[in-house]
């Protein structure tokens, strides 16, 4: 069977209906922060619903509905917590609200949004971070995101290795090893890539595949700035930075 993996949709509804039409019949696992920076949290909450059969709560998610604090996010996305916190529609502010920090929906996978130290807030951008959750994982696999940046954390033994994602292209997974994969970000990458990004984990061949999907970024974009929301978010979606 194969899953897609999909993480920090972040309101772009336009970026996350192109991933879906791509996924097709997949099963859909959610690493989080399906809300946040963009324009249409509702219709983005509202899929996720319908098509994930896994999700998990990102710090976006909980600080939209007031389920932590928010005073250490930035400016830019104090201000879309707070907007998004203004349109959610009551059955959308409560499904965001009871969503788990973690899940393991298989018994070689673990989902996490931040890391297994902090699943809300801490970012894997290092070989120190990669240790730490490693140190608490307890499946071969995790999946995290978070970071928006596609990558692979791998520890065989007591060497860390770190390896890129190449599109399109099957990683074919050490049964020896274990994993800390990130499938990139769909509604605001960061890698310089301004497609969406997602992956096709394939747990029978045991390998992982990453994908990207052009979207119509214009369209989101012209949606953001009609809500008024903060040019800088709206910027970086042109560049995937």
């Amino acid at each position: 069977m194969k899953t897609a993996i999909i993480s920090d949709i972040h309101s772009n509804i336009e970026a996350f209906e192109a991933v879906l039409a791509q996924i097709g019949k997949d099963k859909v696992y959610c690493l989080g922060d399906i809300v946040g920076y963009g324009p249409n949290p509702n219709e983005c909450v509202e899929l996720v619903r319908e098509k994930a059969c896994v999700v998990i709560a990102g710090n976006h998610d909980f600080g939209s509905v007031g389920q932590i604090d928010i005073s250490g996010f930035t400016k830019e996305a104090q201000f879309v917590c707070r907007f998004t916190h203004d349109r959610l529609a009551l059955d959308n502010f409560s499904y965001l609200k009871e969503l788990f920090e973690t899940a393991s929906p298989q018994d070689n996978v673990t989902l996490v949004h931040g890391s297994l130290k902090s699943p809300l807030f801490q970012y894997i951008l290092g070989q120190k971070a990669a240790r730490s959750s490693f140190k608490l994982l307890k499946t071969p696999l995790c999946f995290f995101g978070h970071t928006h940046l596609p990558i692979i954390y791998k520890l065989k033994g007591r060497k860390l290795t770190v390896e890129g994602l190449v599109e399109d292209e099957n990683l074919f997974l050490d049964k020896e090893a274990r994993y800390l994969i990130n499938p990139g970000s769909i509604g605001q990458p960061r890698d310089g890539d301004p497609r969406a990004s997602y992956l096709i984990f394939d747990n029978k061949n045991y390998s992982v595949c990453l994908k990207r999907v052009a979207y119509n970024v214009s369209k989101t974009q012209k949606t953001m700035l009609k809500a008024n929301l903060p040019q800088p978010l709206i910027s970086r979606l042109t560049v995937g930075q």
